[in-house]
């Protein structure tokens, strides 16, 4: 098409070196302008995807420090941080700071609303850069382990297989915690069941299994360029609709216990768009990483 195009101009330039006129006639110039108008989209369309790909690639380096952080914290205080409320302004006294827990094991994280639960960035000792995703976003940080979430102890419910103790993120002799965040693939989403996560007295919990679903610690989410769901990373922040969010979206930014992964995609299907970025741990894989003598580890 472009040799073609390059062939035309070329003619018609040819034709008025003798002193004849020369031009375009008016389908001529609809075709220049048509193939012109194309190109221009094409370059949009890849600038587009290479701003979109890059933005991705920074939330990804970001929930790198993220976990990084949330590691040496809980080698530090044998639990994990409660989330903070990403609803809070600069001038409230928390924010960026987790909600309850702190050095005391006993206490409870404070409730947060409307799926607000975002990366404590000041508690964790990080910029706060760090708290917002490639698009500007707040990343979605939950570590609470059902929908009672005044009554969860340590900011994450991580229970022995052996025993009823919750000493959080810290290893009993052979015995580790259990995650109590679930995270679906997004094609496995099971109908939503009430008493899969039902107080903090479960010890095995209903419904987590190797089959359907993976046991986290916590989970963080991008909500990617879509968005839905997200609070945004201003001083005074607002959140971003909700009203066009898909069903994996919505899982991811409702405020329960419940979350979706699966490979990006911007195309209609059965599920709708789903572009979220979800990374999740275990607390077994926590510990394992926390070292020797840290996390109750001999």
């Amino acid at each position: 098409m472009l040799k073609r195009l390059h062939n035309l101009i070329a003619r018609r330039l040819s034709h008025g070196q003798d002193g004849a006129e020369c031009g375009f006639t008016l389908i001529e110039l609809a075709i220049v302008l048509a193939v012109v108008s194309l190109l221009i989209g094409m370059g949009l369309e890849g600038y587009a995807r290479s701003l979109d790909n890059a933005k991705r690639k920074t939330s990804a380096e970001r929930m790198d420090k993220i976990e990084d952080a949330i590691t040496l914290f809980a080698i530090q205080n044998n639990y994990l941080p409660c989330p903070a409320d990403g609803q809070l302004n600069s001038a409230d006294a928390n924010f960026g700071r987790s909600l309850g827990g702190g050095l005391d094991t006993t206490t409870s994280c404070t409730a947060i609303t409307n799926g607000a639960h975002v990366v404590p960035w000041i508690t964790l000792g990080l910029d706060e850069i760090y708290s917002r995703d490639g698009w500007g976003n707040r990343i979605t940080y939950y570590a609470i382990g059902g929908r009672a979430q005044a009554s969860v102890t340590n900011g994450s419910i991580n229970y022995h297989a052996s025993a009823s103790t919750t000493d959080g993120i810290q290893r009993s002799t052979t015995s580790y915690p259990y995650g109590r965040v679930l995270v679906f693939n997004l094609a496995a989403v099971p109908a939503y069941t009430t008493g899969q996560l039902t107080n903090s007295s479960d010890n095995a919990q209903t419904g987590c299994n190797a089959t359907v679903s993976i046991c986290a610690a916590y989970v963080l989410v991008s909500h990617g360029s879509h968005a839905s769901g997200a609070y945004t990373g201003s001083n005074n922040p607002t959140r971003i609709s909700v009203t066009d969010a898909s069903a994996g979206e919505a899982a991811n930014n409702d405020g329960d216990a419940f979350f979706v992964q699966n490979d990006p995609t911007e195309r209609a299907s059965a599920s709708g768009i789903f572009d979220d970025i979800v990374r999740w741990r275990s607390a077994q894989s926590i510990v394992s990483s926390c070292g020797t003598g840290a996390c109750g580890n001999p």
